[in-house]
C-alpha cells in the first residue's frame, strides 16, 4: 500500500520496513515522503536551519525498486523535490543558504542526478534535472540567482558548474 509520511524534521525511510529514524530541533521545516510499489529503496530528508523561522520544504516520491534519494537543506525558504519512477535510480539534492529551489525527476532505470547549490544572495535560484529513459547522468552545481536546467532522454551525460546570475538550459534529446 502507498505510504505517505509527513514529518517536520529528519526523515529516513527504507521500503519494506517501518521508518527507522526521526529526529530534529527544527519544527518549522516540512518533509514529505510518498512511497508506493517500491522495494529495496531508500529516501532520506535532512533539513537544518539557524534561528526560529526555517520554512524549508522537501518531498520525495518513489515508485519502483532499488532507488535511492537524498535531500539535505541548511538555511531558510528552500524547496526541494525528487520524483523517481523506475529502478536503480540515484538522486541527491544539497542546498545551503536561502530562497533556493531544486527539482529532480527520474522516469526510467539506472539514472544518476546530483544538484548542489549555495545561495546567500537572498535572490531566488532554480535548478532542475529531468531524466527520461535509461542510463542518464547529470551533475548540476550553481549559486545565487541562477536558473539552470538539464533535460535528458537516454544514455546522456551532462556536467554544469555555473556561477551566480547564470541562465543555462541543456536539452539532450536524441
Amino acid at each position: 500500500p502507498p505510504r505517505s509520511t509527513l514529518f517536520p524534521y529528519t526523515t529516513l525511510f527504507r521500503s519494506g520496513k517501518a521508518p527507522v529514524r526521526f529526529s530534529s530541533g527544527d519544527l518549522d521545516n516540512y518533509s514529505e515522503l510518498n512511497i508506493s510499489n517500491a522495494t529495496d529503496s531508500i529516501a532520506i530528508i535532512k533539513q537544518r536551519s539557524p534561528g526560529i523561522t526555517a520554512n524549508n520544504r522537501a518531498k520525495i516520491t518513489q515508485s519502483g525498486s532499488s532507488n535511492s534519494a537524498y535531500i539535505g537543506q541548511t538555511g531558510r525558504n528552500n524547496i526541494a523535490l525528487i520524483d523517481q519512477n523506475g529502478s536503480n535510480n540515484d538522486a541527491a539534492i544539497g542546498q545551503l543558504g536561502v530562497n533556493s529551489e531544486a527539482l529532480i525527476s527520474q522516469d526510467g532505470n539506472n539514472n544518476l542526478a546530483v544538484i548542489g547549490q549555495a545561495n546567500f544572495s537572498r535572490q531566488s535560484s532554480q535548478l532542475s534535472i529531468d531524466q527520461k529513459g535509461n542510463g542518464n547522468t547529470a551533475y548540476l552545481v550553481g549559486s545565487g540567482r541562477s536558473n539552470l536546467g538539464i533535460s535528458q532522454d537516454g544514455n546522456d551525460f551532462a556536467l554544469v558548474k555555473a556561477s551566480s546570475s547564470m541562465r543555462i538550459y541543456i536539452n539532450q534529446a536524441n
